[in-house]
């Protein structure tokens, strides 16, 4: 693991709602780049302190089986808040 992967995905850990605030400012492309590459339930810790359009849109941009990994670690009222904002399409079969 690169350097900087490891300290972003260390402080990920350490501080998850400074790093959904970070991750906030970033392009959607960015930010799916960075939480496709670190473990699903430290992505879910960061992801629920995201603005839930911003999380909506990286999950679509990630595979659908990482998406619904993530998706299932959320708290509840995250999770029924970012699939209310996810495009159908994207997820259809």
């Amino acid at each position: 693991m690169v350097s900087e992967q490891f300290l972003s995905q260390e402080f990920a850990k350490a501080h998850p709602a400074n790093a959904a605030r970070i991750l906030d400012q970033l392009a959607v492309e960015e930010i799916a780049q960075f939480l496709k590459e670190i473990p699903p339930n430290l992505a879910a810790a960061v992801t629920k302190f995201m603005t839930p359009l911003t999380a909506a849109n990286f999950l679509e941009m990630i595979d659908a089986n990482q998406a619904a990994a993530i998706i299932a670690e959320v708290p509840m009222e995250v999770a029924a808040d970012l699939l209310r904002r996810l495009d159908t399409t994207t997820f259809s079969a």
